[in-house]
């Protein structure tokens, strides 16, 4: 490439590519003549890296917290962590200078979507670019839960429950019982569990009658209450209620009937749809929301909205048309908290949170 006449005895070479093998040779030039060319090879060097994490995660997400993770970068000496949620241009650290490859993050509001990203602190003094990831925290849970009605201390007044949902409860004052019912279309297996308890609560599964015993579960203390069984088609009832008086006035018990086998038909009863298929756009909202939601048939919607108490707080009726459909609704007068939303459609009925925050 060049050729260098000097009495030095080394020369520079510029313009290289890094990491690569290079040839060269030298030979003396003397008065009587020249020598033969001498050999040699040597290699360019790579500038330091620092190389971001990979493999980033978020796992035991609940409606205040998460736990972020990522894969170790060779190299590194720590890691930066920050978040911020989604729609904020604002990052907050997390944390600064950790050697672990997680870290749990606290603080956080229900349903809502976080960024976050994490940086390597490498041995050779740089830092990495960010790595970014998203999670979304999951809904608040309400105690007592829009199931637990005034009405369901007696079997006539059991709340419809869905499956595979959890439902909490309160057993409050001493001597309160609370029914529910749920209906099964296609025979089946099913189980019933009575978890997060206060004190020592039971569970009774009840015929269609709501009075003739089918099971019992008794567990002592605040050990969960379980009940596994085939079931045939028709209307069943449970009955939660305190042993020896036993009550909390302000930790739920969570109730849930999990579907085995069994099943139940759409169009019998309250019909809780998959996530997805209502929507309101935004969540959290201040004064208008697009509901987005589908409708087997062209008719009119009855929407409501209520409190966590159960009382209806708003509610209109909106034309829809059979397929997809966006609605707008003012939700300006209502005071900023957890709402529940309503759409019925028939016998068609679709449930969801709504967050007002103005």
């Amino acid at each position: 490439i060049g050729v260098y006449a000097a009495l030095l005895t080394y020369a520079r070479a510029s313009g290289l590519t890094e990491g690569a093998v290079y040839d060269w040779r030298v030979q003396a030039t003397c008065a009587s003549g020249s020598g033969a060319f001498v050999p040699a090879q040597f290699t360019t060097t790579s500038p330091a890296t620092c190389n971001a994490p990979v493999g980033l995660s978020a796992s035991a997400v609940t409606s205040s917290s998460a736990t972020v993770s990522w894969a170790a970068v060779s190299g590194a000496a720590s890691y930066d962590v920050d978040y911020k949620v989604g729609s904020s241009s604002t990052w907050i650290n997390a944390v600064t200078g950790t050697t672990a490859t997680s870290r749990t993050i606290a603080g956080l509001t229900a349903s809502s979507t976080y960024d976050w990203r994490v940086s390597s602190n490498c041995t050779n003094g740089l830092t990495s670019a960010d790595a970014a990831s998203q999670f979304t925290t999951t809904a608040a849970s309400t105690c007592p839960g829009t199931y637990d009605v005034s009405t369901n201390g007696t079997a006539s007044g059991a709340a419809l429950i869905p499956f595979n949902t959890d439902i909490k409860g309160l057993i409050s004052p001493t001597g309160d019982v609370d029914f529910y019912r749920f209906v099964v279309s296609t025979g089946g297996t099913a189980t019933v569990t009575l978890t997060t308890l206060p004190a020592d609560y039971d569970l009774q599964l009840l015929s269609s009658n709501g009075t003739s015993q089918l099971a019992l579960s008794q567990n002592g203390g605040t050990t969960g209450e379980t009940i596994t069984r085939t079931y045939t088609a028709g209307t069943y009832y449970l009955r939660v209620y305190g042993y020896n008086g036993a009550n909390s006035s302000t930790v739920c018990y969570t109730l849930k009937v999990q579907l085995g086998t069994a099943s139940r038909e759409a169009g019998e009863g309250l019909i809780t749809l998959t996530a997805g298929k209502l929507a309101v756009v935004p969540n959290p909202v201040g004064y208008a929301a697009n509901l987005q939601f589908m409708s087997k048939t062209t008719g009119n919607a009855d929407v409501s909205i209520s409190n966590q108490t159960g009382g209806i707080v708003l509610r209109q009726i909106l034309a829809v048309q059979a397929g997809a459909n966006t609605r707008k609704l003012d939700v300006g007068k209502l005071a900023n908290g957890l709402y529940y939303l309503k759409v019925q459609i028939g016998s068609e009925v679709q449930i969801t949170k709504i967050v007002i925050n103005k």
